[in-house]
């Protein structure tokens, strides 16, 4: 079964056996093409799938290979999640995993569902961006592997929080410093083995305003103002070929200074407006708005089926326009 149009170039609807102008085969199943553009939409939310329903049995919206999918990975978040917070560690928000899957079991809500039982891939020669006013979910069974050819960068609002199970952790630069900064609060190194310093060429400098001080089962070495304390419970042994006691001395090594270089923002925000008519106060929704923002960005979207517009991040709150087209 062929629909075809010419206009605007060729477009056509294909079913069954696909076969070209002169009858060679093509191929099989369905093929809907364009040389124009292609659009679907679907008001109450958009499924696609390539898990099999034989001879068209069952109910179209029949999603369950896809939930049970997306269950096994909340299975997964909820248990890294209750050992990243029993070490420590920032858990994952399993609140908003659940929302997104309520949500999308049987399209309650206007969202898209894709599945597919031997994998997903999407690909561009130019850019590609994943998006989200809200969170961003990433789980894997297995493996996640991240490869990029030039830079890497990560930023967060608020904190970043990295956490191994079972096999530890490994940061290594092939060539260059490596720089680890807390630049308004404290650092802790901790292990509960050995910790291991080592300068394979160089040396190790410890250098601290305040003083430094060493201490293992009581005995101590302080440094501070100047002065040097050693004091022990049991004996003190110095050994050397020659000990030698001369004059006053001292180094001096000045500590750069570290201060932050970026506003301290003192109040992260996140929100989104809903629309209302002023005469009626009923809701509007799907309505062409333009938002500009205190730093002269402009935003420009369509409301939702409430009213509401998109969700807008800013790291102190600002000023913010809404304009109506």
């Amino acid at each position: 079964v062929k629909l075809s149009t010419e206009y605007g170039g060729k477009s056509q609807l294909n079913l069954g056996h696909l076969v070209d102008a002169k009858k060679q085969k093509r191929g099989e199943g369905v093929e809907l093409r364009t040389d124009d553009w292609g659009v679907i939409r679907a008001g109450k939310g958009i499924f696609i799938s390539a898990d099999a329903q034989p001879k068209a049995q069952g109910p179209v919206l029949d999603m369950n290979a896809a939930l049970a999918q997306l269950k096994n990975a909340l299975h997964l978040v909820n248990a890294l999640a209750q050992s990243a917070d029993v070490s420590g560690a920032l858990a994952a928000d399993t609140q908003a995993q659940q929302g997104l899957q309520q949500a999308l079991s049987g399209l309650q809500k206007a969202g898209l569902l894709a599945s597919a039982p031997a994998g997903i891939g999407l690909a561009t020669p130019a850019n590609l961006q994943l998006s989200a006013g809200q969170n961003l979910i990433a789980t894997a069974g297995d493996s996640a592997d991240v490869s990029v050819f030039k830079r890497f960068s990560l930023a967060a609002g608020e904190a970043v929080s990295l956490f191994a199970q079972k096999l530890g952790m490994k940061l290594i630069a092939a060539r260059g410093a490596v720089d680890i900064q807390a630049q308004s609060d404290a650092m802790t190194l901790q292990a509960h083995k050995a910790l291991t310093l080592n300068s394979i060429s160089d040396e190790i400098t410890l250098n601290a305003e305040q003083g430094i001080t060493l201490v293992s089962r009581g005995a101590y070495i302080k440094l501070k103002d100047g002065a040097i304390e050693i004091g022990a419970p049991g004996e003190i042994r110095v050994k050397g070929a020659t000990v030698q006691v001369s004059a006053t001395a001292s180094l001096e090594k000045s500590l750069s200074a570290m201060t932050l270089k970026d506003p301290v923002y003192a109040n992260p925000m996140s929100g989104r407006f809903q629309i209302k008519d002023a005469a009626s106060n009923e809701l509007k929704p799907y309505v062409a708005y333009r938002m500009a923002t205190a730093d002269g960005s402009l935003v420009h979207g369509v409301t939702d089926a409430e009213g509401y517009t998109q969700r807008h991040h800013g790291l102190d709150p600002q000023n913010i326009q809404l304009f109506f087209d």
